[in-house]
């Protein structure tokens, strides 16, 4: 069990890290095609 917890740990540590990587690319990428970015 404690086997089991840890990839659990580990899947939701990288579905995080791709979650914080997508936010950070959409706010790069979406000031490129939205005209007005500031209402965000």
């Amino acid at each position: 069990m404690p086997k089991f917890l840890k990839i659990l740990i580990l899947l939701a540590s990288i579905s995080v890290l791709l979650i914080m990587v997508g936010v950070v690319y959409v706010s790069i990428a979406l000031p490129n095609v939205a005209p007005a970015p500031e209402n965000l």
